[in-house]
């Protein structure tokens, strides 16, 4: 039986956005191993790396509902309509929220909306949400999520963002972001002395971009300072790409743009200390064991590292001295309580696939 992936498109591997083909690869493999089979809207996913998983495509469009509705089930050899499916699984990460404004959550809201119309059990995998303080997307986003069979938070915020919205807590559940349990491991033998920084382009946006960039500079040079390998690591796309040039143009770094979602992580797992404004880059250092000065612009930073037992590795992208002094304060720390950490985590994970397996079977 198919089941639609949402929200975990990668149209191009080597430059989109590494989180969400975590995300496309972790849900893929649990729906395949409950013996579902997992599928992709038509082009929204690389070909290269919808052949490797092993993805259908559904053929469709949620602009014309009424088509869906009426194009009886059809599945063949690498594609389905629709009607041909049991559920779906909502991987956004991050969709709905005041951050994301009233589109964003409409047309979520017009999605769901076909997907229950048509009958098919509606999942939001572990992702953020919230704040709904604005109307707009307040209404949308209510409106929308009623519709889902079940509804995780990745953290405590974010389910009392849902509360808050009045969404029905029967349905809601808090579990950790899958990633934690999938993809490398931490490695067996010594790391290598190396500083990998993962800029976000949205905290430039959303804050001060000079401040930021500033901040930048100085892990670049105090990396430099102390002898690590310092190396610029793109998570995302052109916005990313651009401020590791910048940062090239004017200290000394290495850029490195062309590893998969699971070599990023794997990367990081070999490498000796982080600084990240990127959730996902966060994650796999947090779940490798690998210290990693965060730099945050949204609530599920702070609760990433709450469930790590590590708040005080968070720190403002614009404040350079406060972020020099999280570096020297991590290097070299002690990061066997993490592990500890992620047995919990990852137990949580497992129970929640066994729910949403009982969603899609039910």
């Amino acid at each position: 039986m198919n089941v639609l992936i949402n929200g975990a498109e990668v149209i191009d591997v080597r430059r989109g956005n590494r989180g969400a083909e975590q995300l496309l690869r972790s849900t893929s493999r649990r729906l395949t191993s409950m013996g579902f089979q997992p599928a992709v809207t038509v082009r929204q996913v690389d070909p290269a790396l919808r052949a490797e998983i092993g993805l259908k495509e559904y053929v469709g469009n949620p602009r014309l509902q009424a088509l869906d509705r009426i194009v009886p089930p059809i599945d063949m050899r690498g594609f389905a309509t629709l009607r041909s499916f049991r559920g779906v699984l909502d991987a956004s990460g991050y969709a709905l929220g005041d951050p994301w404004g009233p589109h964003t959550a409409h047309w979520l809201m017009r999605k769901y909306t076909q997907w229950s119309a048509l009958g098919l059990k509606i999942v939001a995998l572990p992702q953020a949400f919230g704040p709904f303080e604005d109307p707009a997307v307040r209404s949308a986003a209510k409106a929308a999520l009623e519709r889902c069979d079940l509804i995780v938070a990745r953290e405590e915020e974010s389910y009392g963002h849902l509360q808050h919205l009045g969404i029905d807590p029967i349905k809601c559940r808090i579990c950790p972001d899958v990633t934690i349990a999938e993809g490398p491991r931490e490695p067996a033998s010594d790391r290598k002395k190396r500083l990998v920084v993962v800029p976000n382009w949205n905290l430039a946006k959303r804050t001060n971009r000079e401040k930021y960039l500033d901040c930048l500079t100085g892990v670049v040079e105090w990396g430099n300072t102390r002898g690590y390998e310092v190396v610029g690591l793109l998570h995302e796309g052109h916005g990313d790409l651009e401020i590791l040039e910048v940062l090239a143009g004017v200290a000394q770094i290495r850029v490195v743009r062309d590893l998969s979602g699971w070599e990023t992580k794997k990367f990081i797992a070999e490498s000796s200390l982080v600084a990240a404004g990127r959730y996902h880059a966060v994650v796999a250092a947090l779940s490798t064991g690998t210290p990693v000065v965060t730099h945050s612009w949204s609530h599920k930073y702070l609760e990433l590292l709450r469930q790590f037992g590590v708040e005080d590795w968070l720190c403002d992208p614009g404040d350079r001295e406060v972020t020099l002094r999280a570096l020297t304060a991590v290097e070299g720390v002690d990061t066997s309580a993490l592990k500890d950490r992620k047995k919990k985590l990852v137990s949580e994970i497992e129970d929640m696939w066994v729910e949403v397996g009982g969603v899609l079977t039910k």
